[in-house]
């Protein structure tokens, strides 16, 4: 495969290349690619400018649910000894935060050393925890521009609340999240570093910190104690899906 290994953000494609290189003239290749279908999903293998191709009237490759099956010819005039492309095929990531093994078997032609690959399936660029500052109450004026404001930089100030933005990392596992309205920051997006002492601050820098909402930054310790009912509420079924997102 090139590349070997690949980085794929989770819900998108890549392509990676498969190729033989062959000690002597060969007339047919095949490989049949396994993959983590709880991670990874080969969507599409395509054969154009490849050395070998379908047999007449096919399409190459099969799906078989955690695994393809590829099959290409070339009997006139055969395919000469050199590195040629097989067939490039289309990966998408369907997990998050794993990594699946590319492994291929059923390899031909006979005698070819088999250099297997993985694919990681990463939340790529995460946005820092912001949302809006009021002052009183979130029906109060609003302070600095809407949705931008980091929790620690709002409430750095006597008399303000922080109403974090529903960003994905939190609440895609919620059904109809609350609305927040904070007196007191979660330790990953409070501006320092807390008791895992690894020198990285808040959400997504912490990697202890599964959102900017999360409690603590070594997922230990309760809710925020002064948030009003409705917030601790919301943090309550927050933490418990954060806690189940750390034991997976």
């Amino acid at each position: 495969m090139e590349p070997k290994d690949s980085n794929v953000n989770c819900g998108e494609s890549a392509t990676v290349e498969v190729r033989i290189n062959t000690s002597s003239t060969s007339y047919g290749a095949q490989a049949y690619a396994h993959f983590d279908p709880t991670c990874v999903n080969i969507t599409g293998v395509d054969f154009t400018g490849a050395a070998w191709q379908p047999p007449f009237g096919e399409k190459g490759w099969v799906h078989l649910g955690n695994y393809v099956t590829m099959v290409t010819t070339n009997f006139n005039p055969g395919v000469p000894t050199g590195d040629h492309l097989f067939a490039t095929i289309e990966i998408e990531c369907v997990g998050c935060g794993c990594t699946s093994d590319i492994e291929f078997t059923m390899v031909r032609p006979d005698g070819t050393y088999v250099h297997n690959g993985t694919v990681t399936c990463t939340a790529g660029a995460q946005p820092p925890c912001l949302g809006t500052c009021y002052e009183g109450t979130c029906d109060g004026t609003i302070v600095g521009p809407a949705g931008e404001m980091n929790c620690s930089e709002c409430l750095k100030e006597a008399g303000r609340v922080w109403k974090p933005n529903k960003d994905e990392a939190c609440f895609n596992d919620v059904e109809n999240p609350p609305d927040l309205c904070l007196t007191s920051c979660p330790e990953c997006c409070d501006g320092v570093d807390n008791a895992d002492t690894d020198t990285d601050v808040d959400y997504p820098a912490d990697k202890q910190c599964p959102c900017g909402l999360s409690p603590s930054e070594d997922m230990g310790g309760p809710p925020i104690p002064e948030l009003p009912t409705l917030a601790l509420a919301g943090i309550g079924i927050l933490g418990a899906i954060l806690l189940a997102r750390k034991r997976e």
